[in-house]
């Protein structure tokens, strides 16, 4: 969902992003913002895409293309944590 989201969000306008943003929200439980550790742009992952807590998801950057690891965390009150760093090239590879 998240390179899906990615992927036609560059073909996308602001607005036309903002009703893409909140159809997904809709489909999915809830959508989970996140800020790239690189450039500072706000990307978003659906609920649903969130599979193993505490095991490494990648995604890339919608606004600098960088490939970002993601690892969701239980949070206090039944919330979840985004753990989000630039991902280790190694890691990529394994």
């Amino acid at each position: 969902m998240e390179m899906l989201l990615n992927s036609k969000a560059r073909e996308t306008d602001s607005a036309s992003l903002a009703a893409l943003y909140q159809g997904i929200a809709m489909q999915s439980s809830s959508l989970h913002e996140y800020m790239c550790p690189h450039c500072g742009y706000i990307n978003a992952i659906a609920g649903s895409e969130i599979c193993n807590m505490y095991s490494a998801q990648y995604a890339n950057c919608y606004n600098c293309d960088i490939k970002l690891e993601i690892v969701p965390a239980d949070g206090m009150n039944d919330m979840i944590n985004l753990v989000i760093s630039e991902a280790d090239e190694k890691a990529l590879f394994r």
